[in-house]
């Protein structure tokens, strides 16, 4: 049953103990489609008989991080279990998922970790138990090594990979660059001088380059780390995320400095630095699809956020003519597309950025695990694509079948075992350097530090 608690989000999930939920036959003529996906749930007969059932009432309850763009997704892939079995589940929304585990206000059965460098904090504590086997199979199953290894500590399955975006992807409207005689970057270069060509044709500051939101305090870590991957390529960044080399790198100083005239230059962002402070990311994304700017920097994840059918790979020929007439010089309301983040033209492969979530078990209790068990499950990854949730990493979804254009290429990188994938830098971090890292960008971003002093503090910090 659905229901909305003050404070709470409310899901509603199936509860499952059985590992084949792969090869559950679709029944029920209710189908959920986006793009190419199509995912038909089963009849309540056979989920019921396939995942079991619990008495009325049993309540579920998943702490997750709020303002994600995850959460109304999440609702909707579970509505089809509730309906079906009466297992309610309560998404528990705080600021810091770990912390509301260490205090217990969430009072979790399971949580989502949005990343997993709190993990083996988490394990020292006794807060989470390792995975059961069901979701381990699960696990081995769906997704490749580096996933279950990033929820691994001292040998043990601690944290499922609930979903994956690819973060290495800059948002745009094809029709406005077309409109507007603009070329998709190739090189870093090129996407500098991009940058400053479009603050040059707007010098009332109606269109800038960028979109952009800092409110969340993992935004400018994720620019910087991609700044990193892209100018100095996987061997340095693996260096710099992980320790060996200091937060004050040459790199890591050499990419913020990048960073600091592309985006905070005055004219290209909306509002300027001190608007994009207080900015989230969904706020960014909105200024994208009005026009207000040409790029945003974000996670396949943020097509969540974007109106069914309004994302495709050739967004110039998807563009109604009367919406393109209508629209302003910057394309408000165009259709959406993205180009990869473009390299600094480094000797290494290219490498892209990618994120994960985590589900841990925390109460272990036999609902909880049930519910895991679904979650981890082909059947739920296929629901999820279903509704245009930016790819999957997962491979009981076809990548040709995972919803937008976007969402198929996204799929192909994210599955293809050629890609050179990196995890974020909070994937890998402990959560003192990370802590530290994001108070001393905070502090760049506002204009308290440059970048140089900011790195310093940050290194020194994270050292104590």
């Amino acid at each position: 049953m659905l229901s909305r608690l003050t404070g709470l989000r409310p899901l509603a999930v199936v509860a499952t103990l059985a590992l084949a939920s792969a090869s559950l036959v679709a029944c029920s003529s209710a189908s959920q489609q986006v793009g190419g996906v199509t995912a038909s749930p089963v009849s309540c007969a056979q989920l019921q008989e396939a995942y079991g059932s619990f008495p009325a009432g049993t309540t579920v309850r998943v702490a997750t991080q709020a303002g994600s763009t995850e959460a109304a997704s999440l609702d909707a892939s579970l509505e089809h279990f509730s309906q079906c079995t009466g297992l309610s589940v309560v998404q528990v929304e705080s600021d810091d998922v770990a912390a509301s585990l260490k205090s217990d206000s969430a009072q979790a059965d399971l949580a989502v970790l949005p990343e997993a460098g709190v993990l083996p904090e988490l394990v020292d504590e006794g807060l989470v138990q390792p995975v059961p086997e069901t979701v381990g199979a699960n696990v081995e199953l769906g997704w490749d090594r580096m996933w279950s290894e990033a929820g691994t500590v001292d040998g043990t399955l601690y944290a499922a990979p609930l979903t994956a975006s690819l973060d290495s992807l800059v948002w745009y409207s094809p029709t406005a660059f077309s409109r507007l005689g603009y070329q998709v970057p190739q090189t870093w270069p090129e996407l500098v001088a991009l940058t400053s060509q479009v603050a040059q044709d707007h010098p009332d500051g109606s269109v800038t380059p960028w979109c952009l939101g800092l409110a969340s305090p993992d935004a400018g870590e994720e620019w910087l780390a991609e700044a990193v991957l892209q100018l100095s390529g996987p061997v340095a960044y693996d260096q710099w995320a992980t320790g060996e080399d200091s937060l004050d790198s040459v790199d890591a100083d050499t990419a913020l400095g990048e960073l600091d005239s592309l985006l905070l230059a005055d004219g290209h962002v909306p509002g300027g630095r001190q608007a994009a402070e207080s900015a989230t990311m969904q706020d960014a994304a909105a200024q994208l699809r009005e026009g207000q700017c040409l790029m945003l920097y974000a996670p396949s994840s943020v097509e969540a956020l974007f109106p069914v059918g309004s994302v495709s790979d050739d967004g110039a020929s998807s563009q109604p003519e009367e919406t393109a007439s209508a629209a302003g010089a910057a394309g408000a309301g165009d259709v959406l597309s993205t180009f990869l983040t473009p390299s600094g033209g480094q000797d290494e492969e290219t490498a892209y950025l990618v994120g994960a979530s985590m589900l841990v078990s925390v109460s272990g209790s036999e609902a909880g695990e049930a519910v895991m068990a679904y979650l981890t499950s082909a059947q739920w990854a296929r629901a999820y694509a279903a509704l245009g949730t930016g790819g999957t990493a997962h491979h009981g979804v076809e990548a040709a079948q995972a919803g937008s254009p976007v969402a198929q290429q996204v799929s192909q990188i994210l599955q293809s075992r050629q890609s050179v994938l990196r995890l974020e830098v909070a994937d890998v971090a402990t959560p003192e350097r990370v802590t530290a890292l994001r108070e001393a960008l905070t502090a760049w971003a506002s204009g308290q530090a440059d970048g140089a002093t900011a790195l310093s503090r940050a290194e020194e910090s994270s050292a104590q």
